[in-house]
């Protein structure tokens, strides 16, 4: 019974699935899956074949050439360590390419198999995230991305994003019995849900557009299909108008703030003291200047009293407390004196003592309190108003300067593989970046990562790969998706630098990509 399920076919599907349920659960089951189909596609042999279908399909060609690239890229590369670490990271796009595009296609039923292995790991993935989400909420410095239990938080994102589409593909597009209708959209509810629960911004961000291309802007001449895309493109616009109006609300303190002129502030508390002020200094909290009407010494010796934790100190979670005291109090209104002391409660100190800058958030981990937070420090960025270290948007705008002025020093064949963390580092030096060593990391954005490692020759040939899977799918709502998903990562992370990241772009785009056309 179990030799005749172990044929060559079955093999290679069991690897494919173990590689897809890795994505979101483990690296070495990715590993293992890996090894299982390079074992499988030696021991099948039928080489002729494998060949003739391996030199008729440009896509796998248009992949290997970009890992050729990073290969020649050794050549002068400074550190061959990082070089050889990067090439193994990448392996998969040489590796799953060449086991799909060696064997026939996937028939209907396969490849509807393969992708619900993929959904069950990404729903597995959230299942254990949600669970120690609702059981570590209410820790101190708690941050809601720290669910992503097994791989980075931005990757599953992704993941989730195209199960999503996945899925309402079967709702909307494919005959699906009834009850597959109903559960996969149930599905595509609870992965939503977990989005907003992790506080997910980029996949947030990319889902509704890959759901546009997927549903609206895919070519098709099917009436029914018509139909399908008014629908979307009605519940689209009325998405992105609902969103841009909560997000102008939530930004409305900021566009509405209006600088304070030194004449129109008091010069002493009601104690006497002289007030601080800091007028060039353009931090906010719900609309109110942070660093005005601040007195050091009443502040001091009320919190004191009141706390175990030294007003000049730490807090629970590492921040400055002074500052955290200060913009906690102004998100409140109150002026930073011995009166405005007397607001706080002692759920406020808790909150204060805990991190929390805001009373609005206090006990909450809610999207609206990432989209804040976002536009905070973007506020703070633009004025110039307090390090943006520990700020990851803020951050990767400084990234992606010092990852632009790096990638100018060696444009065009770049600088080689493995060398972009210490072009960065150079860099770094050079602006004198504010940024501490520790913060100072790579672009953030793979365009630039790649443009520095491989310059334009590298970065035309993964805009290539895309330009020629864009063509071959525009009529293939999830293969649409996944582009579109892939591509708006791009902007704000270094995707495929990384073990899953790249793994998920290099299965996806053989399974999508890379079959032969005939069986």
């Amino acid at each position: 019974m179990f030799a005749r399920f172990l044929t060559h076919r079955n093999v290679y599907l069991l690897g494919l699935a173990g590689f897809l349920f890795g994505l979101a659960m483990s690296e070495f089951v990715i590993s293992v899956a890996q090894f299982l189909l390079a074992a499988n596609w030696l021991v099948s042999r039928n080489f002729k074949t494998k060949w003739e279908r391996i030199i008729s399909n440009p896509a796998a060609w248009l992949i290997w050439f970009f890992y050729l690239l990073h290969v020649i890229g050794m050549i002068h590369t400074l550190h061959f360590d990082l070089g050889a670490d990067e090439l193994r990271i990448k392996l998969p796009f040489l590796l799953i390419p060449l086991f799909v595009v060696s064997e026939k296609r996937f028939s209907k039923l396969e490849m509807k198999g393969l992708l619900s292995v993929f959904v069950l790991a990404v729903i597995l993935s959230s299942g254990f995230g949600i669970v120690h989400h609702f059981q570590h909420r209410m820790d101190i410095g708690y941050d809601a991305r720290w669910s992503s239990l097994f791989i980075s938080h931005i990757r599953l994102s992704l993941m989730i994003d195209l199960a999503i589409v996945w899925l309402l593909s079967l709702v909307l597009l494919n005959n699906e019995k009834k009850w597959i209708k109903i559960f996969s959209s149930m599905l595509v509810l609870y992965l939503a849900f977990y989005l907003f629960q992790m506080q997910a911004l980029t996949g947030l961000v990319i889902l509704p557009i890959s759901l546009l291309f997927a549903f609206v802007f895919a070519q098709s001449e099917s009436i029914a299909i018509s139909k399908i895309k008014l629908i979307v493109a009605s519940f689209g616009a009325v998405f992105l108008i609902s969103s841009a109006f909560y997000c102008y609300q939530i930004a409305r303190p900021f566009i509405d703030f209006k600088e304070h002129l030194r004449s129109d502030l008091e010069v002493n508390t009601v104690n006497g003291n002289q007030y601080l002020h800091q007028l060039d200094n353009l931090m906010q909290e719900n609309g109110n200047q942070v660093w005005i009407y601040i007195s050091d010494p009443e502040t001091r010796a009320e919190w004191n009293k009141r706390s175990k934790l030294d007003f000049d100190g730490v807090g629970n979670t590492g921040e400055s407390l002074r500052a955290t005291l200060y913009r906690y109090l102004t998100s409140k209104g109150a002026r930073k004196d011995s009166v405005g002391m007397q607001t706080l409660t002692a759920e406020d100190l808790l909150a204060i003592e805990s991190g929390e800058a805001n009373v609005r958030f206090v006990n909450q981990t809610s999207i609206e309190k990432r989209i804040y937070q976002t536009i905070w420090e973007l506020n703070n960025y633009q004025y110039d108003a307090g390090s943006f270290e520990g700020h990851s948007v803020a951050q990767r705008i400084e990234f992606w300067k010092e990852g632009w002025l790096a990638f100018k020093i060696a444009p065009i064949f770049g600088n080689g593989t493995g060398d972009v963390r210490a072009m960065m580092s150079e860099q770094y030096v050079k602006s004198n970046s504010i940024l501490s060593k520790e913060s100072q990391l790579k672009p953030h954005n793979q365009f630039i990562t790649t443009g520095i490692a491989l310059g334009v020759i590298g970065l035309f040939s993964l805009i290539i790969c895309f330009v020629f899977a864009f063509k071959y799918s525009i009529r293939k709502p999830v293969q649409l998706a996944f582009l579109v998903i892939l591509l708006l990562s791009f902007i704000s992370e270094d995707t495929i630098d990384a073990q899953v990241g790249a793994t998920f772009f290099a299965g996806f785009y053989a399974l999508f990509f890379c079959q032969p056309k005939s069986s």
